[in-house]
C-alpha cells in the first residue's frame, strides 16, 4: 500500500482528522486504512485508474472527516469563570472582623480560667446568694 497515490490520500486524511479528538481520529484513520487494504488488495485493482476509482468511492478525506465530526455528539461547557475577588476593603474589613473576634474569645476563655481558678483556691463564697429578708409593716 506504499504507493504514492494512497500515501497522499492518507496524508491528507492524517491533516484532516486533526479536527477530531485525538481518538477518534486513530480510530477513523485505521478504518480507512483498513478498507484501503481490503479494497488494493482486491486482484481486480492493478493500475493507477484503478487505484484512484478506489479512492474516489471513499470519497474525500475532508468529506469523511467532516461525516465523522457530524456523528459525534457535541458536548457544550459553560464557559470558565473566573474566581470572584474581593475588593481591598471588603478584604480588610473581614481580616479586622475575625482578628477582634479572635481576641474576644481569648478574653472570655482567660476570665474563664481565672474565675475557675478563684472558685478552686477560695471555695465557693457563701454570701454570693441574697436572700431578702420580709420586711415589716409600718403597723405590725
Amino acid at each position: 500500500m506504499e504507493d504514492q497515490l494512497i500515501r497522499g490520500y492518507l496524508d491528507r486524511l492524517h491533516a484532516a482528522a486533526r479536527a477530531l479528538p485525538e481518538d477518534r481520529g486513530r480510530e477513523l484513520i485505521a478504518d480507512v486504512a483498513e478498507h484501503l487494504a481490503v479494497a488494493l488488495g482486491d486482484p481486480a485493482v492493478t493500475t493507477e485508474a484503478d487505484r484512484r476509482q478506489v479512492l474516489d468511492r471513499l470519497g474525500e478525506p475532508e468529506e469523511i472527516v467532516r461525516a465523522a465530526l457530524e456523528e459525534q455528539p457535541v458536548t457544550v461547557f459553560p464557559p470558565a469563570q473566573a474566581p470572584a475577588r474581593m475588593s481591598p476593603g471588603v478584604k480588610t474589613a473581614l481580616i479586622t472582623a475575625v482578628v477582634v473576634l479572635a481576641f474576644l474569645l481569648l478574653v472570655l476563655f482567660l476570665s474563664s480560667l481565672l474565675f475557675a481558678a478563684n472558685v478552686v483556691e477560695t471555695g465557693p463564697s457563701q454570701g454570693s446568694v441574697v436572700v431578702p429578708t420580709p420586711m415589716k409593716s409600718p403597723t405590725g
